[in-house]
């Protein structure tokens, strides 16, 4: 039984060796390594990276860091774009909102001096509507001067 553990401990050592090596692209010195036993695999662990593996790895990792660069500058560039649009889309609200004051402040002057024309008289009914009148004209200068502080009078 003890031989099975013996063999058994010898092949993991190879199995072990060679994936060492083969990591570090030198399997056949990992191989080697690994067929003395347990202490060729702690060494082949040790084994540093063959220069050709080293090249390598550093054209991948250089691949990489280019592709990552290159999308890294695609998504500033589709942030910087949206927030173009974000601010051309909030102009356009200002200036739909403020068209819309402006419309509501001519609709209160029109209908201020409908109820003042209406109110020529002097009758009971005709002072209300003057003051109708007149608190709708009152109204319609505070929403242009909301609207646009430059046409205040």
């Amino acid at each position: 039984m003890t031989g099975f553990w013996i063999l058994l401990a010898w092949v993991l050592s190879l199995l072990i060796g060679t994936y060492l090596g083969y990591e570090r692209g030198r399997w056949l010195e990992g191989m080697l390594l690994g067929l003395l036993g347990p202490l060729g695999a702690i060494a082949a662990g040790l084994l540093k990276p063959s220069l050709l593996w080293e090249a390598e790895r550093r054209y991948i990792v250089a691949c990489h860091m280019a592709k990552l660069r290159t999308e890294a500058v695609a998504e500033l560039r589709h942030r910087r774009e949206d927030a173009r649009h974000f601010d051309d889309m909030v102009v356009a609200l200002e200036e739909q909102v403020h068209g819309q004051k402006l419309a509501l402040s001519d609709g209160l002057d029109s209908l201020a001096s409908e109820l003042g024309q209406i109110a020529e008289g002097e009758t009971p009914r005709a002072e209300s509507l003057r003051k109708w009148s007149a608190w709708l004209a009152e109204r319609s200068q505070l929403v242009r001067r909301q609207t646009d502080p430059a046409e205040s009078d």
